[in-house]
C-alpha cells in the first residue's frame, strides 16, 4: 500500500484528474485504495469538487476519536448527504438503556454493552439509510471495527441497504485519538481513558480487508 500523501489546497489524486478543488482536504491526507477492484476509473469518482461522487451511499468508519465525525459531516455537506452518525443518532437511547439495567451509561465496551447494544445501534443506521436513500445521498459514520476485518461485509451490506457503499477509513495514531479524547471532554469517553491500554488493544489499527479509501487525519 503506497503511504498517504500530504494535501494542502489541492487534492492530488491518479489519473486524469490530476487537481481537484478541495474547501477542506487540507485537513486530511487521504490515498485511493484498489480502485481497480472496484471497477472504477477515477473520472468515474472525481466530480467538481473533493470526494464528490456518483455513488449516493457512504460509510465512514474507523477507531473513536480518529476524525469520523469531521469526515463525515463535512463530506456529508459536499454531497447533500443525510448524515447518520452512531453516536447522534442513538446516544439518549443508549445511556437510557445503560441506567434502566442498573450499569455505567458511559460504557461502550463490556460483553454486557456489546450484547445488548452494539447489532441494535448498527441496525437502527441500517434502517434509517434505508427510508432515506430513495430520496438523498447517505453517509454512515461509525466504529464498525469488527466489520473492518470481514471481506464479506461489503456484499452483506449491499444486500442489506440495497446499494453498494463507499468505503471512508479513517485513521490517526493512538497517542493523538488519546488528545482528543481528553479535548473533547465526553462522559463516554471516560472508561476508556480510566484503562487505555487494555481499551487501545480493542482498536483496529490494520486497514480493512475490503476496497476502501483511506483517511489519515491529524
Amino acid at each position: 500500500m503506497r503511504q498517504p500523501e500530504s494535501f494542502g489546497g489541492n487534492v492530488h489524486l491518479e489519473g486524469a484528474d490530476r487537481k481537484r478543488s478541495a474547501p477542506f482536504a487540507s485537513q486530511f491526507r487521504l490515498i485511493l485504495v484498489h480502485r481497480q477492484q472496484l471497477g472504477l476509473k477515477n473520472s468515474d469518482r472525481c466530480g467538481n469538487s473533493f470526494l464528490v461522487t456518483q455513488g449516493r451511499l457512504h460509510v465512514v468508519f474507523g477507531p473513536p476519536a480518529s476524525g469520523k465525525t469531521v469526515f463525515a459531516k463535512k463530506l456529508a455537506s459536499e454531497i447533500g448527504a443525510c448524515l447518520l452518525d452512531s453516536d447522534e443518532v442513538t446516544e439518549r437511547m443508549v445511556r437510557s438503556g445503560l441506567e434502566l439495567a442498573g450499569l455505567d451509561p458511559d460504557d461502550r465496551h463490556s460483553p454486557e454493552y456489546r450484547r445488548a447494544f452494539r447489532d441494535p445501534v448498527y441496525e437502527t443506521l441500517f434502517d434509517l439509510a434505508v427510508s432515506n436513500l430513495p430520496n438523498v445521498p447517505v453517509v454512515i459514520a461509525g466504529p464498525f471495527t469488527r466489520e473492518a476485518g470481514d471481506v464479506s461485509w461489503p456484499a452483506w451490506l449491499e444486500k442489506r441497504l440495497g446499494m453498494m457503499p463507499e468505503f471512508h477509513f479513517v485513521w490517526c495514531p493512538p497517542e493523538l485519538r488519546k488528545e482528543r479524547i481528553i479535548g473533547r471532554g465526553a462522559e463516554r469517553d471516560l472508561p476508556k481513558l480510566a484503562e487505555w491500554e487494555d481499551y487501545v488493544a480493542t482498536c483496529r489499527e490494520e486497514p480493512p480487508v475490503f476496497p476502501h479509501t483511506l483517511v489519515v487525519t491529524g
